[in-house]
């Protein structure tokens, strides 16, 4: 784990927590009481979870928030139940009951066979009700004031669909989906590839990237923890989508100064984006040739040996 500064005194803690979200809250109110134990502010979460869902939410701290769109998040993979019959107005259980359908109910070859048509590359139409937004509104804000809305159909990559376990009305299954992929809206779509009504009835997210469930910390344990939270970071290294490039102790202040005139000459023959490391932590991330700061994460000296 690596540390930053906040104000001139205190050290702020920095690095990546694989936090298992609870079902009953959204990823806001998480973070918002990871920040209420922890007295941090800078933190950020990467990759919603809806509020009845439960299971993995990777969180930035410190200056790591400025990592997010370099992070591996994907695959993402889900576990959940689809039940069949019943179509709601938000795909989950949450929502309003909009259709139903009766017996007699698909066979796990159906169940199975129907699946593969969802798996590739494709489109996605969203649900209804979703954070996205049309015209600077939610969608779920608009579906709250009767207006709701299908927002536009989005790309979208689903790797696998297995069916493991169910009969009936109710199926066990776990999906791993890219990036924007709704499972909702999934299992919306497979519902109707067997002819019947459907929504997820309960789901968890199992892994993103490499964040893993079976290494995630639940909110209680982190309050118990008090003070030793801090244990519970982890660093950067298994969790860069981007190339690192170490840095010379001597150039590591001009870097953090972000003296851009230097770039050239340190980088050789790389190219893309790079993640600049020095005494183990990300002094910033450059894109080139011809190179550029896109984030300096450790500014002014502000760096240090672990």
């Amino acid at each position: 784990m690596s540390k930053g500064r906040l104000g001139s005194s205190l050290a702020t803690p920095t690095g990546l927590l694989n936090l298992m979200k609870p079902r009953g809250i959204t990823s806001h109110d998480a973070v918002a009481r990871l920040r209420k134990l922890t007295h941090i502010r800078e933190m950020g979460h990467a990759g919603t979870l809806d509020p009845d869902a439960s299971g993995v939410l990777p969180i930035a701290v410190g200056s790591y928030t400025k990592l997010i769109n370099w992070l591996e998040l994907t695959p993402k993979i889900y576990r959940g139940w689809m039940e069949l019959g019943v179509s709601t107005s938000s795909g989950d259980a949450s929502g309003e009951v909009v259709a139903r359908s009766g017996p007699p109910w698909p066979t796990r070859l159906n169940v199975t066979a129907s699946a593969a048509w969802l798996v590739g590359d494709g489109l996605q139409i969203p649900p209804r009700v979703s954070a996205l937004k049309r015209n600077g509104a939610r969608l779920y804000q608009l579906a709250r004031q009767g207006q709701a809305v299908w927002p536009s159909p989005r790309p979208i990559s689903v790797g696998s669909i297995a069916v493991l376990e169910g009969g009936g009305q109710r199926w066990y299954f776990e999906a791993s989906v890219g990036a924007g992929t709704y499972i909702r809206s999934l299992v919306r779509d497979w519902g109707l590839l067997l002819g019947h009504s459907a929504h997820l009835e309960e789901l968890e997210r199992t892994g993103v990237g490499s964040f893993a469930v079976t290494t995630a910390w639940d909110l209680q344990q982190l309050e118990q923890m008090g003070d030793q939270w801090i244990s519970a970071l982890e660093s950067f290294e298994s969790h860069l989508s981007i190339a690192v490039h170490n840095l010379d102790p001597g150039v590591i202040p001009m870097i953090a100064h972000g003296r851009q005139d230097v770039l050239p000459h340190i980088m050789g023959n790389a190219e893309g984006t790079i993640a600049l490391v020095g005494n183990r932590d990300i002094i910033a991330i450059v894109t080139g040739p011809p190179w550029r700061f896109r984030k300096v994460l450790l500014k002014d000296g502000a760096y240090g040996a672990n």
